[in-house]
């Protein structure tokens, strides 16, 4: 189960959460708004149990999205970044 980026909008960090089954193939990736790949926040295998994930946006303020492949599953959220 994925939570909801938190904050949002937000102009420090937002905090991605998520509550997972065993330890599954994980990859979180930043979009922005054109669809330009931005950065890897994680990729590799998940922990067991609750996880939680900050990404700290450095560049311009807008839209991005957060795309998280949970074992092979794509979740996406939209957040705004506020300068």
């Amino acid at each position: 189960m994925l939570a909801p980026p938190f904050p949002n909008p937000f102009n420090g960090p937002t905090t991605l959460r998520m509550q997972l089954i065993g330890n599954v193939p994980l990859t979180i990736d930043i979009y922005n708004v054109r669809g330009q790949f931005v950065e890897t926040l994680f990729s590799g295998i998940s922990q067991h149990g609750r996880n939680e994930f900050l990404w700290r946006a450095n560049g311009s303020a807008g839209v991005y999205f957060i795309r998280a492949n949970i074992n092979h599953t794509p979740v996406i959220y939209k957040v705004l970044y506020l300068k």
